[in-house]
């Protein structure tokens, strides 16, 4: 309890000032961790006054803007692009669009367990009832969590967000739902049994987990299946997450018998079009060849490859590249590519089988002679 009520000790300024290097520390991971620093400050004006005539918390304050002084930096260099970005994604449109917010809603309650969802609700309306005692601790878990999670599923009244931008404030909140539901599921001899509130959700957790892992790795169904052998897999989200391993090893046979008959330069790299599925062609295609990926596009869609290519000495004109197109992401090389090089060659295809079944494809290119356009 690093914020008391009453009276400020030595020993509370040393842990608040501890709080603040890791609170600095989370920021450098993850700007969502601005939200311990508004629960910290909400708690003190709403709670406690006493700190703001305290200097141990702008020592603190001082402290995480140390820490964070990196992201500062490499913004301020760089024309605040991650700000912009990220900026971008969360500006509002000011219309209504309830279809966002239920499919927001609805990924919250999937990601977050169903069970542990409805477990968070009562907890928090058994808090208004004042069925716990509210102490300190759940005071500044209340405040870590609920103005994040108010915040992102309030943009979702107005334009589309990812569930998972609400995922830390439910770190706080299953804390305060377990405090909860340990405080009124006491046994008669004080000692806490298990109670069926938490033995559900596990078993709910372990039986999705079966559920997927069978999916992803021996299930011979495709999800949303289009019939579209170009477009083939790209409504299964589970192939995100199989094949991509059996994809690299069929590429080195391939780049190998190119390479050996002289129709492609030696240690030739691969060119994509996006971080997604660039990313997953860079660890499991060209990372295990010891071999350099590269991305054309717009900033938007290469990331932080836009200074990946740069470390890795960006393109040489001239010079051959591969390009995979996966068919859950197909994208047409000759478009994407063709104002880039002088000719674009299809070398092979490789299949992806999940239990005999055809799931997807990748399809091999031989992108020839780089221009060195910007």
């Amino acid at each position: 309890d690093f914020l008391p009520a009453s009276i400020i000790t030595r020993d509370h300024r040393i842990r608040f000032i501890l709080f603040s290097i890791c609170a600095g520390l989370a920021m450098l991971s993850k700007y969502h961790s601005v939200f311990l620093w508004i629960g910290a400050m909400g708690y003190i004006l709403f709670y406690n006054r006493k700190w703001l005539l305290d200097y141990s918390l702008y020592v603190s304050l001082a402290l995480s803007f140390i820490i964070i002084t990196p992201i500062i930096y490499w913004n301020v260099k760089h024309d605040f692009i991650s700000f912009t970005f990220h900026g971008n994604r969360v500006t509002t449109a000011f219309q209504l669009r309830p279809d966002y917010f239920l499919r927001e809603i609805g990924g919250q309650i999937a990601y977050n367990n169903p069970v542990n969802y409805v477990l968070i609700i009562i907890a928090l309306i058994g808090l208004l009832q004042k069925k716990v005692a509210i102490n300190n601790s759940i005071r500044i878990l209340l405040l870590t969590s609920l103005p994040l999670y108010f915040t992102f599923t309030g943009f979702s009244l107005f334009r589309s967000t990812l569930p998972h931008w609400t995922g830390p404030s439910f770190i706080s909140l299953i804390i305060i739902a377990a405090i909860y539901w340990s405080a009124r599921l006491q046994n008669s001899n004080g000692t806490s049994a298990i109670p069926l509130p938490i033995i559900l959700p596990s078993y709910f957790l372990i039986f999705l987990l079966c559920v997927a892992v069978y999916i992803i790795n021996y299930s011979p169904l495709q999800l949303g299946k289009t019939g579209d052998t170009r477009n083939q897999g790209n409504a299964d989200f589970t192939q995100d997450l199989y094949g991509w391993q059996h994809i690299g090893e069929e590429f080195q046979k391939i780049a190998l018998r190119e390479e050996e008959t002289g129709d492609m330069q030696k240690d030739a790299g691969l060119i994509s079009y996006r971080w997604f599925p660039g990313a997953h062609e860079d660890f499991y295609v060209a990372s295990p060849m010891h071999r350099n990926l590269y991305l054309i596009g717009e900033l938007n869609d290469t990331h932080k490859y836009y200074w990946i290519n740069q470390q890795r000495g960006k393109l040489t004109p001239g010079k051959d590249y591969y390009h995979i197109a996966v068919t859950n992401y197909y994208r047409d090389p000759n478009t994407i590519f063709g104002s880039e090089f002088e000719k674009i060659i299809p070398l092979d295809t490789i299949n992806v089988f999940r239990i005999n079944t055809l799931m997807r494809q990748a399809y091999v290119y031989k992108l020839e002679n780089y221009k060195g356009t910007p």
